[in-house]
Formats: C-alpha cells, structure tokens, sequence
C-alpha cells in the first residue's frame, strides 16, 4: 500500500509542477541568487528544479516519505534474513545434538524387537535408524513459517513490479507534458540502474533466507532416510578423509551467538560409519 500512494504522489507532482510554474510565475530574485538544486534519494531520485517554496516544501515532504519507505522495506527484509537463519541454525544444533543419541536409541529399538521375538522381516537395524530419525526429525517441522516467507516474498515482487510499471507511466506522462524536447537524459537512466541494484539489495535478504531454507530441508531429507550414506559407492573413503580433516581444531560461528566445532561432524560421521558396517553385516 505505501508503495502505491508513493508512486501515486510522484506521478501527481509530475502533473503538477509544469503547472505550478506557468502559474507562479518567474521566481524572485533572492530565490535566483540561491541557486537551489535538489535532488531526491531513490527511489524518486531525479532532479528538480525549485522555483518557489511551495515545490519545495513538496520535494521534502515526497523526499521523506521515500526515506521513510526506503528504510521500511530494508528493515523488513533484514528482519526476515535475521530471524529465518537464528531459526534453523537453532533447528540444525538442535539436531545435531538429537543425532549423537542416535546409536544408542536404535540399538535400544533393535534389543526390544529381538526380545519380543517379532518377524525377522521386521528386525532390520536399517528400520530401527529409521524410525528413531524419524521421531527426531519430525519434531523440527515447521511448514507454516515457509508459507509465510513465502508469501512476503511474492508481496514485495509484486509491488516492485508495479512501482517499475507506475514509474515507467509517469515518465511517459511527464514526457507527453514537456512535448518533444523531453528526452531520457543519462541521469535519469543512471537513476533506472542505480533503483534496480538497490531492488536486488533488498530482496537479497530474502532470497539468502530462503536459500538457508532450502539448504536445511535438504539436511533433514538426507537425515531422514537411514540409507543416506549409501548413495555413492565411495562413502566409506569420503567419511575417513572428513574424519581425519574434522581432527584439525576449527569453529564456525553465527552472529555470535552460536558456536559450532567440526568435533559435532566427527560424532555424526562416527556414528554413521558404525551404522553402515552394521548395515553390511546383516
């Protein structure tokens, strides 16, 4: 919504400074000396020429609701980039610490079958790892925020689309109004690219929240299913040189507030080397 009375301002400025400047009049002389030139930040960053107090009480009242809206959009999008990766890297330690208590829970899910004398068919480790991840897994979903990052997303796309499509009208009304001698100077174009860069500088947020996303729900389909590390034939070679490249003592931390060692991945690849040799021998 703000950005379509932002658009709608602009374009009613556009109308109305060719008349406010044949009624007005030529300015007065103490304006003459002053010499003022004003240019708006983006998105409405073009160059006016003021000829009298009121365009320029107009220029700064457009100017900040532009900074206003500018500043918005930035904030919700670094909001959402912050709050969806705090999110899953709380999502992703808490997993990693389910999955050191993996072994344990299956081997105690495969004694229980042995002991209640169940179908041979059904006493399958790879079954048991796989219904102890799933009960893990399962308590980390969380669909509802997706649908959500999702539809801000589309939102913001679609309201960019049609400020590009309100801009592009007003230009054109703008030029109609000047007649012929209007022409697409290379400031204004300048103004065209610099908009866009920023349009990518704010849906970058989103984007890496949703690519973080993405990269989690590939982590927990992997974890998932118990045969994740039979996919490739090499696996038992990639584990050892991982394991003896998760020795050397190195952290990964996020904002400061989450600290993680390659001595968790040692444990998981630990722990899934086990399971695959006890897959083998049954």
């Amino acid at each position: 919504m703000a950005i379509f009375i932002l658009v709608g301002v602009s374009i009613i400025f556009g109308f109305v400074t060719p008349f406010l400047e044949r009624t007005r009049g030529r300015p007065s002389k103490e304006l003459l000396e002053l010499h003022i030139t004003y240019e708006l930040i983006l998105p409405l960053q073009y160059p006016f020429q003021i000829n009298n107090w009121f365009l320029y009480a107009v220029v700064n009242i457009v100017q900040s609701y532009s900074h206003f809206l500018l500043g918005y959009i930035y904030g919700i999008g670094l909001y959402l980039f912050i709050i969806t990766s705090l999110d899953f890297l709380r999502v992703i330690h808490n997993l990693i610490s389910s999955i050191k208590n993996i072994n344990f829970l299956a081997e105690l899910l495969y004694l229980e079958q042995v002991k209640r004398k169940s179908n041979r068919r059904k006493m399958n480790l790879q079954l048991c790892i796989s219904s102890t991840l799933k009960k893990i897994i399962k308590q980390h979903q969380n669909l509802k925020r997706l649908q959500i990052l999702a539809r801000d997303i589309s939102d913001a796309l679609l309201g960019l689309a049609f400020f590009f499509l309100m801009l592009s009208i007003g230009v054109s009304f703008k030029a109609f109004a000047k007649g012929s001698e209007f022409t697409l100077t290379g400031k204004l174009v300048q103004v065209y690219i610099s908009t866009a860069i920023e349009v990518l500088g704010i849906l970058m947020p989103c984007i890496l929240g949703q690519v973080i996303i993405d990269m989690s729900e590939d982590i927990k389909m992997m974890l998932y299913f118990a045969d994740w590390y039979k996919w490739h034939r090499f696996v038992v070679r990639d584990v050892l040189i991982f394991q003896e490249a998760s020795k050397i003592h190195f952290e990964l931390k996020y904002f400061g507030l989450f600290t993680c060692s390659l001595a968790t991945f040692t444990d998981i690849m630990n722990c899934s080397y086990k399971f695959y040799s006890l897959l083998r021998i049954s």
